[in-house]
């Protein structure tokens, strides 16, 4: 019984962590760049601003797992393709919803963003062990 509350709390906090560091990293994102980083890369940034195109998170399927050699990226791949109700449910806290108009955390892995960022993989692997373990979707949220 002692273990269900301690597995419990842990999720909690685990959660509270992920939310936090998404948060931090959405507010950090808002401050201005030093002056010396903007004048190093103002000659790489492209003079017309790109736009973003929509992603519909029902439309198309995820990447197959297979094209990915890092075993961490094949197995988020594989989570997305196996519950992807389940992630079409969860943001992303690494600023993919603004940066790549991302709507959902199942979206990073219709591309190869989800190979690259840990903390979508992350977001992935963690609902794919709560799921394992009985909890709701309105509980993984």
């Amino acid at each position: 019984m002692a273990s269900n509350k301690t597995n419990t709390w842990l999720w909690i906090a685990a959660v509270v962590v992920l939310a936090g560091a998404g948060w931090a990293m959405f507010r950090s994102s808002n401050e201005p760049a030093p002056a010396a980083a903007v004048e190093q890369t103002a000659e790489l940034t492209p003079q017309t601003p790109v736009e973003l195109l929509p992603v519909d998170s029902a439309a198309g399927p995820t990447l197959p797992p297979e094209m990915f050699l890092d075993p961490k990226a094949r197995e988020a791949y594989q989570v997305a393709k196996d519950i992807p109700d389940v992630l079409r449910e969860l943001p992303c806290f690494c600023g993919c919803m603004r940066t790549h108009a991302h709507k959902n955390n199942l979206v990073c892995f219709m591309d190869e963003h989800g190979s690259a960022c840990g903390m979508c993989e992350d977001v992935a692997l963690d609902a794919k062990r709560m799921l394992k373990n009985v909890a709701s979707i309105i509980w993984i949220q």
